[in-house]
């Protein structure tokens, strides 16, 4: 016997992900993603065993920099100009636990 219990959907919004004079120490782990909806269920066994999935899923999205590179040459400046990020995920998730 196994029970379905959806643990909902939802979704999120960040206002303001990165400011566009910063998006040069971005480059490495850009953190631009705006929109994010989530989806997750868990299936429960009477004995308490359990199965939980999730699935999240962010669109694309990008932020253009505007005088992100500091002009100059190292170590004050790095040249000029601008970076430009974006970003976009899809990340499943799948647990498994037992009662002891």
């Amino acid at each position: 016997m196994y029970h379905l219990q959806p643990d909902g959907d939802q979704a999120g919004r960040a206002l303001r992900p990165v400011p566009q004079n910063q998006t040069f120490l971005n480059i490495l782990a850009p953190g631009v993603v705006q929109d994010t909806y989530t989806l997750g269920a868990t299936w429960t066994q009477v004995s308490g065993n359990a199965l939980t999935g999730f699935l999240a899923y962010a669109p694309l999205t990008t932020v253009n920099g505007a005088g992100s590179i500091p002009p100059g040459l190292p170590p004050a400046g790095f040249g000029g100009g601008n970076a430009n990020i974006h970003l976009k995920e899809t990340i499943l998730g799948v647990s498994h636990s037992w009662k002891l």
